[in-house]
């Protein structure tokens, strides 16, 4: 997981809610359904360097990958290809050196229980 002997930044976009087309069960194929989204981006090093906005990591630019591109996906079967494809698009960004995605599905049981996959990948190794 994380190097806590190291310093580092983590800009977080968290509990974002989506309908997207998921699942491998026929009731799943019926319809979207709510997924939530917990993005992390993180880079290693001392203090922000920032000068200007540019210089920041930008979770809006994942919010509208999420909210733009995701919704208009053609249905998935695995909650695992929706991780692979946010940590993908994360790492379009050379400055993350270091991402966590977390989905779960709030909905499939009721209620009663949230099935959800969690990755973290730093970028080399």
């Amino acid at each position: 997981m994380r190097d806590e002997g190291r310093s580092y930044q983590c800009l977080a976009l968290r509990h974002l809610a989506l309908e997207v087309r998921i699942g491998v069960n026929p009731a799943e194929k019926t319809a979207p359904q709510r997924v939530l989204v917990d993005v992390e981006l993180m880079r290693g090093g001392g203090p922000f360097p920032a000068e200007s906005l540019a210089d920041c990591l930008d979770y809006d630019r994942v919010y509208r990958h999420l909210t733009e591109s995701w919704p208009q996906r053609p249905h998935t079967e695995l909650i695992e290809v929706l991780a692979e494809d946010l940590l993908a698009f994360c790492f379009e960004d050379p400055r993350v050196d270091a991402c966590r995605v977390i989905i779960t599905k709030p909905d499939i049981y009721g209620g009663r229980a949230c099935p959800g996959i969690e990755v973290y990948r730093r970028r080399h190794g």
